[in-house]
């Protein structure tokens, strides 16, 4: 890496000299070498998420990570989800919500008219 020991030698004393301290100009904090204090530094510049602290680099990753806190919740018994799909599968299964097939008691969310086609052909000279 450095092709001379002159070289090593002041990179070890510019970056790496215990009596220095590299500091923060945001927060003050003390850092052992230029590069660690670099790397604090990019901490303040990150994107910090309001719910639980943790910093991220791009407001992308942010947004994947906000998806652990978004929850949601069923209106009749309060059970927790953390898909919308998954409350609207659970209203329909579990509190019967939705619309039910009159002939074998399914109940749907919607397109019942294209389930009964399907599988009750003969009812459809009923309708």
């Amino acid at each position: 890496m450095f092709n001379t020991s002159e070289k090593l030698q002041s990179h070890m004393k510019d970056s790496h000299n215990p009596e220095q301290s590299f500091m923060c100009d945001t927060c003050g904090k003390a850092c052992g070498s230029s590069s660690a204090l670099h790397q604090h530094v990019k901490r303040h510049k990150s994107i910090v998420c309001s719910m639980c602290g943790r910093c991220f680099n791009s407001k992308e990753e942010l947004n994947e990570h906000r998806k652990l806190h978004l929850k949601f919740s069923c209106e009749e018994c309060g059970q927790i989800f953390t898909c919308k799909n998954d409350v609207k599968r659970h209203m329909l299964t579990i509190h019967n919500e939705g619309t039910v097939c009159f002939m074998c008691k399914k109940h749907f969310s919607s397109e019942m008219e294209a389930y009964v086609k399907a599988k009750h052909p003969e009812i459809l000279s009923y309708l």
